[in-house]
């Protein structure tokens, strides 16, 4: 019976032009999103308010936002907060705190927390109290008073009626209104001695180091009273009075930070900071859970440049949930979206699976569906978006056969690279130019396979491509290289360690140290690798979803 309904499945399909699985932007895949969702174990552990891990951490395409989707979708008390809607931009524009970020305030940094915890607290008592109109605000004024018994609490009531006291109007009013009060607490500050001064960029950069000191002494003050203590007293209120019952869940939920919420990248880094800190300090609200999402290489910038700050990574790692995939849980996704594509489109009442619509013959010895996963970084997004160039190159047959596959890869592939561009190229400004160095390379190699001269021409064109002093670590390695305006003879500094130190984190290549291991890759296994691992005899191999797009044979000598 199995093989009869078999063989009437493989004569009745044909595959139709337009069909896919799902798109790559999460707006477009909604439908598939909310129909074939796969729990890999991370929706039951981030919607636990006991469970440390409240930051949803993956690179683009891991399943980041439908993660967030589900949760929305299958939860009461949830709180959507996308930063667009925040009008963050508001502090981006203001001139007076761009000014004291310039000239290097240093507590800035704990009004970005001020900022934060005042949203959260607000949009948490609203979602609670269903504070949505003047009425509905006093009423509840009125009835919280006297939960704030003791003089700690009798402080965060002030505090509340000091800036909450228009808790009905949206979220970017009371952005708008805590940032003129931090404006002018800090105009306020300046002495008379800088009576009339210009608060741009321009000002800030003609001070003197001396002016600048004094300037931050001031206006340090004018921080440390906007009433923090207040606001943290707040937290320890919710977590006591407010929101008791554990029974019944909040959550609130901020996605897209990778999105241009903000235009000023400095700023940005710091908030999202601030954020993480902040959500930190709620987790002693019980029955409350804050969680973030945000893309990997986002969350490495934000290390990178705030790490001078006292921003200790280890501190925050419990909170962290990375999403990784198995071959067998992205199998199961590629089907279960499979069988709806079959059941919403060509209307099949019975089930349709992968190995219905693929080929049986073997790729390079190994099944088509390992062929398929193995051009993938194990993620969701790439997995089905190499099922769609199959599907879509296979129109009008009844299989996806082998043929099918190699003609999609080469636009896959082709894909992959704009995409890795796309991701990391903040990361790396001269990503094109250590791509390119791969190119026609054999696709496993030894770092000393590599010769003098191919370094010393990547030196010069990473080096020259950015002429001013730069903090990036591979472009400041290729600066090294140059002494007196000439290349020296023999290559200095660090530059091959820090080039495929950069690549294997970028995804791009996975090491090897002995040949009794397995290949390592940063997706799979640790994400980041020690300079001091890389040696002579370090074996490096080239992510095969690049191989056709980088001109590298799939067979070779060095399997």
């Amino acid at each position: 019976m199995a093989t009869n309904k078999k063989q009437k499945i493989k004569h009745e399909i044909i595959l139709r032009s337009n069909a896919p699985i799902g798109y790559a932007d999460a707006e477009s895949d909604r439908v598939f999103l909310e129909n074939c969702f796969i729990d890999t174990g991370a929706y039951e552990a981030i919607i636990d308010t006991e469970c440390p891990q409240r930051i949803i951490v993956g690179r683009t395409g891991s399943g980041k936002t439908a993660l967030m989707d589900h949760i929305k979708n299958n939860n009461d008390n949830v709180i959507d907060l996308p930063p667009e809607t925040l009008s963050i931009q508001h502090i981006s524009n203001s001139n007076i705190i761009s000014f004291f970020e310039e000239i290097g305030l240093p507590n800035l940094e704990e009004f970005y927390v001020l900022l934060w915890k005042h949203v959260i607290t607000v949009e948490l008592l609203r979602k609670k109290f269903n504070i949505y109109t003047k009425n509905s605000q006093d009423t509840f004024l009125n009835k919280i008073e006297t939960l704030f018994y003791d003089k700690s609490k009798k402080r965060a009531y002030e505090y509340l009626t000091k800036f909450g006291d228009k808790f009905w109007e949206d979220t970017q009013y009371r952005i708008s209104e805590i940032t003129t009060n931090i404006e002018d607490s800090l105009k306020a500050s300046i002495g008379g001695a800088f009576k009339g001064l210009k608060f741009d960029l321009e000002t800030a950069n003609s001070l003197s180091e001396t002016q600048k000191k004094d300037l931050v002494h001031q206006a340090t003050n004018a921080v440390d009273k906007i009433q923090i203590k207040e606001l943290h007293n707040i937290v320890n209120w919710l977590a006591e009075d407010v929101f008791k019952d554990t029974q019944n869940k909040f959550y609130i939920l901020i996605d897209r930070l990778d999105e241009p919420w903000i235009t000023n990248e400095k700023m940005k880094y710091k908030l999202i900071r601030a954020l993480i800190e902040t959500t930190r300090s709620f987790a002693k609200v019980r029955s409350v859970k804050i969680v973030v999402s945000i893309r990997k290489d986002l969350l490495h910038r934000v290390i990178e440049n705030t790490n001078n700050d006292g921003f200790q990574y280890e501190k925050y790692k419990s909170q962290i949930l990375e999403l990784k995939w198995s071959a067998i849980e992205l199998e199961n996704l590629l089907n279960k979206r499979i069988q709806y594509l079959f059941e919403s489109k060509y209307q099949k009442s019975y089930p349709v699976r992968l190995n219905d619509i693929l080929s049986n013959d073997k790729i390079d010895t190994i099944s088509v569906v390992k062929y398929i996963l193995d051009r993938t970084f194990y993620r969701p997004r790439e997995a089905i978006m190499f099922l769609n160039e199959c599907l879509e190159v296979a129109q009008g047959s009844s299989r996806i056969t082998k043929s099918h596959i190699k003609q999609a890869e080469y636009n896959y592939s082709g894909d992959r690279l704009r995409e890795l561009q796309s991701e990391w190229g903040k990361n790396y400004s001269q990503l094109e130019i250590c791509l390119n160095f791969l190119k026609k390379r054999k696709r496993q190699f030894r770092l000393d396979d590599i010769q003098q001269t191919e370094y010393d021409n990547l030196a010069t064109m990473l080096a020259t491509n950015d002429n001013k002093p730069s903090k990036e670590p591979l472009i400041k390695a290729a600066q090294e290289c140059f002494a007196d305006s000439t290349l020296s003879q023999k290559l200095c500094g660090e530059l091959p360690q820090r080039y495929f130190k950069a690549l294997y984190e970028i995804g791009i290549v996975g090491i090897k140290q002995e040949n009794y291991e397995k290949t390592r890759w940063s997706f799979h296994d640790t994400s980041s690798i020690q300079q001091e691992e890389i040696i002579n005899s370090t074996m490096f191999k080239v992510h095969p979803a690049y191989f056709n797009v980088l001109g590298i044979k799939p067979k070779s000598s060095n399997n």
